[in-house]
């Protein structure tokens, strides 16, 4: 509805890139990466979180989904600003480093409790994860490229869930359903390792 209400350029099209990179643009890697090692986590909560909790003895697991659904819209409100205010390799930190104590406290403490923390932990850090991400991936890019380095950051969401999906469902038919939760926090921590080695573009000039 909205595209169709849209006039047909919004704004200048931009001039022809020269420097227009071919197929994965390298801006978009490292974010990309970060994004889909802290999707690994969430898949596993998001798809094995039902199961774990009849295994618990619990009845179901709609009130965890709710809750965080709930809770990521009110901090993507309340707190858009937050990445800007404290840097965004600082939010990211902050934000891998929640989904990986989220993802274990449900492993580790094993009970309904478990499962409401993880809950809270990986909802804050979900909401705060992507948007700071982004940001990092188009920092400093042309206006030109913005849209190509977008769409490269977007697909690695599909593939940390398709990764995710498929390693950890096969780690818990070996090991359990407890332990696919401690592993989506163990592949998570290696964004934290990426991103500690990650160096700054160099900044590019854009005119006008």
């Amino acid at each position: 509805v909205v595209s169709l209400a849209s006039p047909r350029w919004a704004g200048e099209l931009p001039s022809r890139d020269p420097m227009r990179a071919r197929g994965l643009d390298r801006e978009a890697l490292v974010p990309g990466l970060v994004r889909a090692l802290g999707i690994v986590a969430w898949t596993g909560y998001s798809s094995f979180v039902p199961t774990y909790a009849k295994e618990l003895g619990l009845s179901g697991s709609a009130s965890f989904f709710a809750a965080y659904s709930v809770l990521c819209l009110v901090i993507r409100f309340a707190g858009a600003r937050l990445p800007e205010r404290l840097g965004l390799r600082r939010t990211v930190t902050g934000a891998v480093s929640t989904i990986v104590v989220g993802s274990a406290a449900v492993a580790v403490m094993a009970s309904e409790a478990g499962i409401w923390t993880g809950t809270v932990l990986l909802g804050v850090g979900m909401s705060f994860l992507y948007p700071a991400l982004l940001a990092m991936s188009v920092q400093q890019v042309s206006d030109a490229k913005r849209v190509a380095v977008v769409a490269s950051f977007t697909m690695f969401f599909e593939l940390g869930s398709a990764f995710g999906g498929v390693v950890l469902g096969g780690v818990g038919e070996v090991l359990g359903k407890r332990s696919i939760f401690v592993a989506g926090a163990l592949i998570a921590v290696f964004g934290l390792v990426i991103l500690r080695f990650r160096r700054p573009s160099p900044v590019v000039s854009v005119a006008g």
